[in-house]
């Protein structure tokens, strides 16, 4: 499998559904690396440093500029650009996005809850809508500054990977 976590396992869902419906698919990751995959419709570019010294240069002063000249460089009119956590909101500092390109992020929680909407809430004006996973994430949102459109798309399950047992954990 390709991703591993929880938020990964939720992103590899959209990506099918997108698949599905037709549209090609970019995942550009800014945390890992690997080999860079490239399918009929769907690829996945690695854009972390493999050298740890590179790494660490990477997260403290590289990331946000590289992925937003990444963001720009490839999205064009009539694209979606889906942000997958709220963390990766300062992007926008650094990004020139063409217009016409469909901004979403999706918000997964406590990235959103209270206090820490406000770190990223500036950059609201970049946003064509924003995703939360829950009625209460989206009720913060609100709650707390966040102007543009909020959808509801809750979190689910997939019951033929993950299946209620007997045993105690």
């Amino acid at each position: 499998m390709l991703f591993r976590s929880g938020l990964e396992f939720v992103t590899q869902d959209y990506v099918r559904v997108f698949r599905e419906l037709g549209f090609d698919v970019l995942v550009l990751s800014s945390n890992g690396w690997g080999e860079n995959i490239q399918e009929e419709n769907f690829s996945v570019e690695y854009l972390e440093p493999k050298n740890r010294i590179m790494r660490s240069i990477w997260h403290r002063y590289r990331k946000f500029r590289y992925l937003a000249k990444r963001v720009s460089e490839l999205a064009s009119s009539g694209d979606v650009v889906v942000i997958g956590h709220a963390f990766l909101m300062p992007m926008f500092r650094f990004a020139r996005i063409k217009p016409g390109v469909v901004r979403w992020l999706w918000t997964h929680g406590v990235d959103a809850w209270g206090v820490r909407v406000k770190c990223w809430s500036d950059w609201q004006d970049d946003l064509s809508r924003v995703i939360a996973v829950s009625g209460y994430t989206a009720k913060e949102e609100r709650e707390n500054g966040i102007v543009r459109p909020v959808s509801v798309i809750s979190n689910s399950v997939d019951v033929g990977k993950f299946t209620p047992t007997d045993r105690k954990s």
